[in-house]
C-alpha cells in the first residue's frame, strides 16, 4: 500500500484533484459489504494523505484511516499481510473510480463496453471515437481520464480474408 500511495502521490493531476477537494462534487454514496454507508471514504482519506504529503512540513504520514476504509471496501486486503502491489493498485483505482464516477452502468450494457465491434463501412477513427464516447458516458471519472486507454484489435481469417476490428479498454 505504501509503494502504491507513493507512486500515486506523484501524479500531478490526481494530486490536484484530491488536494483541491474537487472529488467532493463527484463522490457518490458507496455501500460497503457490511451495509455501512460511507460516502467517499477512500477519496476523503486519500485527500488527507496527499495534503499531508504536499502541503505540510511534517512528512511523516500515518495512513491508518485509509487502511480502515480499505478494510471495509476491499476485504481481500484487510489485515497486515503482504499483498501483490499491482493487484492492490488495480483494486484501489477501481474503488476510487466507483466513488467518483458520474454515471452508474447497468449489467446489460457492461458486456458491450469491453469489446465493441466496428461496423462495416466505418473508419477505425470513427469506430474508436464512438466506442470511447460510449465507454466514457458510463465510466466518466478522473481515474478513467488518467489511467485508462483503448486498444484496437484486428482479427483476419486466413481462409476467407474476413476482417473484424474491435476496440477494448485497458487500465
Amino acid at each position: 500500500m505504501n509503494s502504491i500511495l507513493q507512486c500515486l502521490s506523484h501524479n500531478p493531476d490526481l494530486v490536484y484533484y484530491y488536494i483541491s477537494e474537487d472529488y467532493k462534487r463527484d463522490v457518490s454514496s458507496k455501500r460497503t459489504k457490511k451495509g455501512i454507508v460511507k460516502p467517499g471514504a477512500l477519496s476523503s482519506n486519500l485527500s488527507l494523505i496527499l495534503k499531508k504529503l504536499w502541503l505540510e512540513d511534517n512528512k511523516i504520514v500515518n495512513p491508518i484511516e485509509l487502511k480502515y476504509a480499505i478494510n471495509d471496501l476491499m476485504h481481500e486486503f484487510s489485515g497486515n499481510g503482504q499483498y501483490d502491489a499491482t493487484e492492490f493498485l488495480f483494486k484501489f483505482l477501481d474503488s476510487l473510480h466507483e466513488e467518483v464516477k458520474s454515471e452508474k452502468i447497468d449489467e446489460l450494457n457492461k458486456k458491450m463496453i469491453y469489446a465493441y465491434p466496428k461496423t462495416e463501412n466505418e473508419t477505425d477513427i470513427s469506430a474508436s471515437k464512438r466506442f470511447w464516447d460510449f465507454f466514457i458516458k458510463h465510466n466518466n471519472s478522473v481515474i478513467t481520464k488518467l489511467f485508462y486507454g483503448q486498444i484496437r484489435n484486428t482479427m483476419k481469417c486466413l481462409a476467407c480474408a474476413y476482417t473484424q476490428t474491435t476496440f477494448e479498454v485497458f487500465s
